[in-house]
């Protein structure tokens, strides 16, 4: 269940509930949204090497095992939600 979870929300949108609430984004090479097979990969590797994800403490670069071996990078993307827009006379 993890494993389909995480490609779809990855695939659809690049985050989790959890990255979202982190305001965090998942990003394939050269900044692209990850597609079906690259977000189905880098989730069964982080189901099957969850350890991979604590490589982040130790990283220059922020970046845990999954990224470094599939070349995704998890970018902060903040979207404001509720903020009012500039009333319009």
């Amino acid at each position: 269940m993890a494993v389909v979870y995480l490609t779809v929300s990855w695939t659809l949108s690049g985050r989790t509930y959890g990255y979202l609430v982190m305001g965090l984004r998942v990003l394939g090479r050269g900044g692209r949204p990850l597609r079906l097979v690259g977000a189905a990969i880098r989730a069964v590797f982080v189901v099957v090497v969850p350890i991979g994800i604590a490589w982040v403490l130790v990283s220059r670069d922020n970046r845990s095992l999954q990224d470094i071996v599939l070349g995704t990078r998890v970018v902060y993307d903040w979207q404001p939600r509720g903020a009012e827009s500039p009333a319009q006379d």
